[in-house]
């Protein structure tokens, strides 16, 4: 049997902690919170995290757009510079608008198509070709780089769209662009339906991660797993073969576990992760393999062999767990 070394990103680790109920116990992910070895990896962002797990320096503005064409298609990159178009809820208030929420919320399939229908018809009277396989985000090129930096869409959410917009010279065709998505989508009769029941809705778009997708990445890791673009796409680029998020962890001697929530359960989301935190574990309690569990913050915690010797650890609910520090 290989022996292994399993990083496990998981994102919104604290969002889930705070999520859950103080009376819910996860016994894997309390151990290796209380006897995991603790560090910290300085990062801007999760995806910034991302480019450092394989070895790479970010910059400031990654080519997430870039990128998620390359996990959607697995062809080799291009050199053209792509923008990805995130669905987004906005709410508007006397003077402002946030960006709420990202995502499709709880749209069904003929929903969610009905939606791609009007934001592609958007993008194409502007001059943008959106690839016939992109349903959301949307990924597409543009002949030039636009001149500045779309902000990140987690550095958007909750935060007046008048304090995020892009400024300077051409930023005023794209900020017409976005307002031209949001009368199509506002529009729209499946939204207009929405409005009248109290449900919230698909109202606009955030363009973001805007860039050229590196051609070479290095290989660190033997096998890949999980369905986030960033990760895929520089597997995808360094040789390493991926796998879903569902699939068992492979057996490979270094393996990368990108895990995201795929539900707005917070309960049933973290069963699952007990669940592949529990397999591990009892790979790593046996020596066959050790276990670093990464928060989307940089937090992360180190289980080996040598882990089960630490007695006087207590473990504690996973949020308070994560408040205390505990670990050392």
């Amino acid at each position: 049997m290989t022996f292994s070394r399993f990083t496990l990103l998981v994102e919104d680790l604290e969002a889930l902690a705070a999520a859950l109920h103080e009376t819910v116990r996860l016994p894997a992910l309390e151990y290796v919170l209380a006897r995991g070895k603790r560090a910290r990896q300085a990062a801007a962002s999760a995806n910034h995290l991302r480019f450092q797990l394989f070895a790479l320096e970010p910059e400031a503005a990654l080519p997430v757009a870039a990128l998620t064409r390359v996990a959607r298609t697995a062809a080799w990159p291009d050199d053209r510079y792509w923008l990805r178009a995130d669905a987004v809820s906005l709410r508007a208030d006397m003077t402002r608008v946030f960006v709420v929420s990202s995502g499709f919320l709880d749209y069904t399939a003929e929903e969610r198509t009905e939606i791609d229908g009007i934001v592609r018809a958007a993008l194409a009277a502007a001059g943008f070709d959106v690839p016939h396989d992109e349903t959301g985000p949307w990924c597409f090129s543009t002949s030039q780089p636009p001149g500045f930096d779309f902000r990140p869409l987690h550095e958007s959410l909750g935060v007046d769209m008048a304090e995020v917009l892009p400024t300077g010279p051409g930023s005023a065709d794209w900020k017409r662009l976005l307002t031209d998505v949001q009368v199509e989508l506002h529009q729209s009769e499946l939204n207009r339906a929405r409005r009248e029941r109290g449900a919230a809705e698909v109202n606009g778009v955030w363009f973001w991660g805007g860039g050229r997708a590196p051609l070479s990445v290095p290989q660190r890791f033997g096998a890949v797993a999980g369905d986030d673009p960033v990760s895929r796409g520089l597997a995808l680029i360094s040789g390493c073969p991926v796998f879903a998020q569902a699939d068992d962890s492979p057996d490979a001697e270094n393996v990368l576990i990108d895990w995201a929530m795929l539900s707005r359960d917070a309960h049933a989301e973290a069963e699952a992760l007990e669940r592949r935190v529990d397999s591990l574990l009892t790979r790593a309690r046996t020596g066959r393999a050790r276990l670093t569990l990464l928060s989307g913050s940089g937090e992360a915690w180190t289980i080996d062999r040598l882990s089960r010797l630490k007695i006087w650890a207590s473990a504690q609910p996973l949020a308070r767990a994560l408040q205390s520090g505990t670990g050392s």
